[in-house]
């Protein structure tokens, strides 16, 4: 039996999806190719609307997805798949991660505030715009994902002397955004793990993941992130 709250893609689904990808900068190059898995795997034709936009945070996500005025809020609607990342800035998280979200390797300190409680208020802005998916969607299931961060640069931290205390509060950012997706019916896609191994001490640069700015995908990168998404399969949920 399905669990409560979710059910599977349909036998005969509609014959044109709305796919909506939301996501800052690491998501580049990414919603054509998850368009593509799914015409494919599903037997549909996809409308890319593609919101990856750099720098995009949570709260920017949050407001845009509340203006009745704008694109956001009907698209939310009318989406049969959503892809969601926000960044944590201007959340109110009291994270010191942002030292680690660079590629120098000039020796510093590294974080300290990163626990829970640092990332709460992070977690309640992430709980708040998936209130607001579902109070759009109107009981409308939807296949939600949300994707996590990768770690580009754990080389750099490495060679920098951050790389324990960096690891650790990635960690916990991505472990909140796994706990606010599954609190409100998205399954997370974990580029994190993808890129980086479970053991998160993997170097995506190896892989070829990383381009030459030493932070963005390539194209492989990019793939193997659909990839990932289309493994997740494409079952619906509603709102828990």
């Amino acid at each position: 039996p399905e669990a409560a709250g979710s059910s599977s893609a349909p036998d005969t689904p509609a014959a044109v999806w709305d796919l909506l990808l939301i996501q800052d900068s690491t998501g580049f190059g990414v919603a054509d190719l998850l368009a593509e898995h799914a015409s494919q795997e599903l037997g549909v034709d996809v409308n890319v609307h593609d919101n990856a936009i750099g720098d995009l945070s949570a709260i920017s996500i949050l407001e845009r997805m509340r203006d009745e005025s704008g694109a956001w809020a009907d698209l939310v609607r009318d989406a049969e798949i959503i892809s969601l990342f926000g960044n944590p800035n201007g959340s109110g998280a009291t994270s010191d991660l942002g030292i680690c979200i660079s590629t120098s390797t000039a020796p510093r300190d590294p974080p300290t505030r990163y626990s829970a409680a640092d990332w709460q208020p992070y977690r309640d802005l992430l709980d708040e715009i998936y209130d607001e998916i579902w109070r759009l969607r109107v009981g409308e299931p939807v296949v939600l994902r949300a994707v996590d961060f990768y770690n580009p640069a754990i080389s750099d931290w490495r060679e920098a002397g951050i790389e324990p205390e960096c690891t650790a509060a990635l960690e916990a950012m991505n472990r909140t955004i796994r706990e606010a997706a599954e609190a409100n019916g998205a399954t997370v896609v974990s580029a994190y793990d993808l890129f980086n191994g479970t053991d998160h001490q993997e170097d995506p640069r190896a892989k070829g993941y990383i381009s030459a700015d030493g932070m963005h995908t390539t194209v492989e990168g990019a793939a193997a992130i659909a990839d990932a998404f289309a493994a997740a399969g494409y079952e619906a949920t509603s709102a828990p």
